[in-house]
Formats: structure tokens, sequence, C-alpha cells
């Protein structure tokens, strides 16, 4: 009678069982996006994020009032790759976009038109380096 051998299975499964956990430590996947050591905060009006690589999308999204300001600050360090930085209206088309691929500190402000959310978003593409972002609303000054 042939004897089994069951003592290599169940070390192959913990190894492949730890090779995927530590995996899953460093990178994070999504359709069509990848992460890896992506370490983010976000909280109202500020968003930063360090990575080894980052494709994908962070979006946020502010409702404005005809005549507000809408001021958005970055500062993004980019060691490989392209960042963008973009704010969509409620119509869905870009109102401001900047497509980065070296360091750049800057800002931007424009005033909404139409009352309804737009959407702020950071996008990278194969990008290693960093971001911060900030951003504000000033309520239009009636007169």
């Amino acid at each position: 009678m042939l004897k089994r051998n069951t003592t290599g299975l169940p070390r192959r499964a913990a190894l492949v069982l730890a090779v995927l956990l530590l995996a899953g430590c460093t990178q994070e996947w999504r359709f069509g996006e990848r992460r890896v050591d992506f370490e983010g905060s976000a909280e109202p009006g500020h968003a930063a994020a360090t990575y080894r690589l980052f494709t994908g999308e962070e979006a946020w999204t502010e409702t404005l009032q005809p005549g507000d300001t809408f001021v958005v600050e970055y500062d993004v360090a980019i060691k490989e790759g392209v960042l963008s930085i973009a704010v969509t209206g409620p119509s869905g088309a870009d109102v401001w976009r900047v497509n980065l691929g070296e360091d750049t500190a800057s800002s931007e402000s424009f005033e909404a038109e139409a009352t309804g959310d737009y959407r702020l978003s950071v996008r990278g593409l194969n990008a290693v380096g960093g971001y911060d972002v900030s951003w504000q609303v000033s309520p239009a000054v009636e007169g």
C-alpha cells in the first residue's frame, strides 16, 4: 500500500499564507489601481500621502454655490511617474487640472458658476513620491 506524504502540505500552506499576508501589508490592489507602501491621511480640507508606487485615484467632494471660491494648494514630490490634480464640476467637466511630472508646489483658485458637488481628485500613474493637498471654500460675498 502506498503511503501518502502529508507532512509537507501544512508547511507549504503556511508558507503561501505568510507570503500573501506580507504582500497584503505593503500592497493594495483595487480594480485598475495599484498601491505599494501607500500611507495617507485625509480630513476635511486636507489630504496627504507618501508611496513607493501609486496608480489610482483619491477624491473628495465639496458642495459649492454660485460665486463661492474654491482654493486648492498643493505640494507634490515626484521621483517617477505622473500625478494629476483636478477639480471636476457638477456637469462632469474639469474646472481645473494640472498634470505634474516633477516636484511642484503651487495653488489655484476658481469661482463656482453653478450649484453642485465639485470633486477634487489626485490621480497617480506609476507615481513614486508623495503629495500634500489642502483646499478651502469661501462663500460668495453678498453685496
